[in-house]
């Protein structure tokens, strides 16, 4: 967790405690994310000139940076003094995408994803997890390494880490790639939940964007 922010900050800072641990509100997309509320002083972030007490939201599964907000929601120098212009601006907040993360948008209005897109060989892919969305029950499950099932509320689906076929409800299906795991979770073609998902999904390369319409799509699976 320190390194991840120490990566926020101009030069290494110091950690500070460990709030409580607590599942963050759902996502767009219905996901709930374990995380650690803690706190870290130092330059960056905010202010490239003095230092910062800085309040984070830490994935407890993979230690990185969910997001970052100025302890007690105002910018303030180590001295005491408020950053010229804080009492005029909304506390500062930032959510921390992936390396190459895509904008989501959904509906026409960007939103933060608990685990965003990424690009793999400028090929969009999405969160396994996202799959389990519509199917109340279903569970994700990592099979000795080699598979992972989503299995429940009416759907169920099997991917193999090294292959790019896939099953749907029992119908064979092929991928243009293979999936690949980003700091222990695996992520799958755009295309899949382009399938499985209740939505209108597309990639717009050009403003590298994962584009949601919640107009439910009939047919699906």
């Amino acid at each position: 967790m320190t390194s991840a922010m120490n990566a926020l900050l101009d030069v290494p800072g110091e950690p500070g405690t460990v709030e409580e641990l607590f599942v963050a509100q759902p996502d767009a997309l219905g996901l709930e994310r374990l995380v650690y509320r803690l706190t870290f002083t130092g330059v960056g972030v905010a202010d490239h000139t003095d230092s910062n007490t800085y309040v984070a939201m830490v994935d407890a599964f993979d230690g990185s940076v969910y997001y970052w907000d100025i302890r007690m929601g105002l910018p303030t120098k180590s001295n005491g003094a408020s950053i010229a212009g804080a009492h005029t601006v909304r506390p500062i907040k930032k959510f921390l995408p992936t390396s190459k993360s895509p904008v989501v948008i959904w509906n026409g209005r960007k939103v933060s994803l608990g685990y965003p897109p990424i690009l793999a060989d400028d090929l969009p892919y999405i969160y396994i997890g996202y799959l389990c969305y519509g199917a109340p029950g279903s569970k994700l499950v990592y099979r000795n390494r080699k598979q992972v099932v989503i299995a429940g509320g009416g759907r169920y689906l099997v991917f193999s880490l090294n292959s790019r076929w896939y099953q749907i409800n029992n119908r064979k299906q092929r991928m243009p790639a293979k999936p690949v795991i980003v700091k222990g979770r695996c992520y799958v073609p755009l295309e899949v939940a382009q399938k499985v998902l209740p939505f209108r999904i597309r990639y717009e390369a050009k403003g590298r964007q994962v584009c949601f319409d919640s107009l439910p799509q009939a047919g699906k699976l």
